[in-house]
């Protein structure tokens, strides 16, 4: 289609001087090269409207849930260089239906599984941590993968007073539970957004259904 726009350009300059009908062929060229614009929005839109929305939902899936679910699949416990230790005063800032953040200096540490926004808490259902709230803490943690590109600072252990504020094979336990349950994980994920997939796909022939019987 675009050629054939271009052959007609050819062709008004090549009769410029010796064709009275200049303007016709003018005219033509830009009738083709609308109808060559108006081609690429359908296409573009017939794109958006099947092809675009099952890429979403791919991505969605892809990024937000097949990713950290293998993130938290492949999670081992950390070497010893690789865990961090910073100290400072303890504040637990709460996050809305989820739990208690520990912040220490700033910065957010977290029990918090990759493959989920679950609770950050590290002492859920165990103990109260507001009592170390504004006591000077020491917290043991490293860099876990989450999202693409994106790490957590997750705690290892907490200390108070020399003394560990957790279980000893806390992480660990922690650890093997999110890799058991990891594949599990993804396959509702990928259940969920299938189901929602068609759902979107179903409504979206009912609509253009409706639209021709308008017409």
């Amino acid at each position: 289609m675009r050629e054939a726009c271009r052959s007609s350009g050819s062709m008004v300059s090549a009769w410029m001087d010796v064709a009275p009908s200049v303007p016709l062929l003018r005219q033509e060229q830009r009738d083709c090269e609308r109808r060559s614009v108006q081609r690429i929005k359908s296409i573009l839109k017939k794109i958006g409207s099947k092809n675009g929305v099952r890429l979403m939902f791919l991505s969605v899936y892809v990024f937000g849930f097949a990713i950290p679910a293998g993130y938290a699949y492949f999670a081992a416990y950390p070497a010893k260089e690789a865990i961090f230790t910073d100290e400072g005063t303890a504040h637990f800032q709460y996050r809305v239906k989820r739990g208690y953040m520990l912040m220490v200096k700033g910065k957010d540490y977290s029990c918090e599984s990759p493959q989920s926004r679950s609770n950050p808490d590290c002492f859920a259902g165990q103990d109260d941590p507001q009592r170390l709230d504004g006591k000077i803490i020491a917290v043991d943690w490293f860099l876990q993968p989450v999202y693409l590109f994106v790490e957590r600072r997750r705690v290892v252990d907490i200390r108070y007073a020399g003394k560990s504020q957790l279980p000893s094979d806390h992480l660990r336990r922690n650890l093997q539970w999110e890799k058991e349950s990891a594949p599990g994980f993804a396959l509702f994920a990928f259940i969920l957004l299938f189901l929602g997939l068609l759902l979107a796909e179903w409504v979206e022939r009912i609509r253009k259904r409706n639209e021709r019987r308008l017409d």
